[in-house]
C-alpha cells in the first residue's frame, strides 16, 4: 500500500482538532474544499471513512479515531527526527588538502573555529599542490579538498570559492612602488624567482607571459612558498604569487606587493569533497566553515579577489542542513 503523505496527514489532524472544517479552512488559510479534498483522498487510499459530518462539524469514525491517533504519533515522531538530525553534534576525522599559497591565510582561523565549534572533530592537514590535491581527492585520501583551477584538471571540482589576482611582490625599497598597478612589460628587467613546471602557478605565468609576448629573466627556481618569501626579503629578487600568500609579510611592511595589470592574472580557488564517498556531518560542518571563511576574507578585503557563491560543475560540495 502506499504511503500516506506526512503533509495530508498533518491537514488530517488540524481538522479533527479544529472541530470542522470551515474553522480548520480559517486556521490554514486554505480553501475548505481544499481541506475536503484531502481527507477524501486519504479515506480513498485507505478505503475506509473516517469522519462524518453532522450539525456541530466532523465526528471521527471508529477507524477515524485510531487513524488520528496513529497520524499524531507520527506526526510527533517526525518532528523529533529532524530536531535530532539538527543537534547532532558533529564527531570524526577530516582529512583537508590545501595548496601551500592559502595555509596562511584559511588555517590559523579554521582550525580554531573547529576546535571551538565541534570539539569532537579531528583535522588532519596535507599541504601539497593543486595537483596532488586533486589526485587525493579522486582517489579518496582525501574529504576536503581546497585547489586551484589549472589547465591540466580534466574536469571542474566542486564550488568555486574566490577568483583571487596575481600580484608581483619583492623586497620593500625596491624598483617597484606599493600598490601601484604594473604591466607585464613593466617587469622584464626584473630578476624573478618563480616555481618550476608543471607547477599550476608557473604554467599559468607562462600562459599570460607568452600572449603579452613578455620573456620574464627567472634566476631561481623554487616550489617552496617560505623559501620564495625568505628570497624576497632578503632582496634583489620578486615573484608573482596571489596575495593572500603575503598578506601577514605586506600587513608588517616586510615585503612590498603591486597588483599586475594589462592583462591581469587570475586563478580560480575550488573546494571540493571526495567523490569516493557520501560526505560526513563533519566533512560537511568544515566545508562550510571553509566557504564562510573565504567570504569574511574577501570581504574585508584580506583576500583580494572576487568571491563566486555558485556551485559548478563537478563532484558538489553538499552543504549543510
Amino acid at each position: 500500500m502506499e504511503l500516506v503523505d506526512l503533509r495530508k496527514l498533518d491537514v488530517f489532524v488540524k481538522i479533527v482538532e479544529a472541530g470542522s472544517l470551515t474553522r480548520a479552512a480559517a486556521q490554514l488559510s486554505v480553501a475548505q474544499s481544499a481541506l475536503s479534498r484531502k481527507v477524501r483522498e486519504i479515506e480513498e487510499q485507505l478505503g475506509t471513512a473516517l469522519v462524518y459530518r453532522n450539525g456541530r462539524g466532523v465526528v471521527l469514525t471508529e477507524t477515524g479515531q485510531h487513524f488520528f491517533e496513529r497520524a499524531k504519533q507520527l506526526l510527533r515522531d517526525s518532528e523529533a527526527i529532524l530536531v535530532d538530525i539538527k543537534n547532532m553534534t558533529a564527531a570524526g576525522n577530516v582529512t583537508i588538502g590545501v595548496p601551500p599559497s592559502v595555509t596562511e591565510i584559511i588555517l590559523p582561523k579554521l582550525l580554531a573555529q573547529v576546535l571551538l565549534d565541534f570539539p569532537d572533530v579531528r583535522i588532519k592537514i596535507v599541504e601539497t599542490f593543486s595537483g596532488y590535491v586533486q589526485e587525493y581527492l579522486l582517489n579518496g585520501q582525501l574529504d576536503i579538498g581546497v585547489l586551484y583551477e589549472t589547465r591540466r584538471m580534466p574536469t571542474l571540482l566542486g564550488d568555486e570559492l574566490v577568483v583571487e589576482e596575481m600580484y608581483v611582490v619583492g623586497p620593500t625599497g625596491g624598483p617597484l612602488e606599493p600598490g601601484r598597478p604594473v604591466s607585464l612589460t613593466e617587469l622584464t628587467g626584473i630578476s624573478f624567482v618563480l616555481p618550476s613546471r608543471p607547477h599550476g602557478l608557473r604554467v599559468l605565468i607562462d600562459d599570460a607571459c607568452a600572449k603579452a609576448k613578455v620573456n620574464l629573466n627567472v634566476v631561481v627556481e623554487i616550489n617552496g612558498l617560505g623559501t620564495v618569501k625568505n628570497l624576497i626579503r632578503a632582496g634583489g629578487v620578486h615573484a608573482i604569487l596571489p596575495y593572500s600568500a603575503v598578506f601577514n609579510e605586506v600587513a608588517a611592511g616586510l615585503i612590498a606587493a603591486s597588483p599586475i595589470v594589462a592583462p591581469a592574472i587570475s586563478r580560480r580557488l575550488r573546494l571540493a569533497t571526495s567523490n569516493e564517498r557520501p560526505p560526513s556531518r563533519a566533512t560537511r560542518q568544515v566545508a562550510h566553515l571553509i566557504r564562510t571563511q573565504v567570504n569574511e576574507l574577501v570581504r574585508n578585503g584580506f583576500w583580494h579577489g572576487q568571491f563566486a557563491p555558485a556551485p559548478l560543475a563537478g563532484p558538489a560540495v553538499l552543504p549543510v542542513r
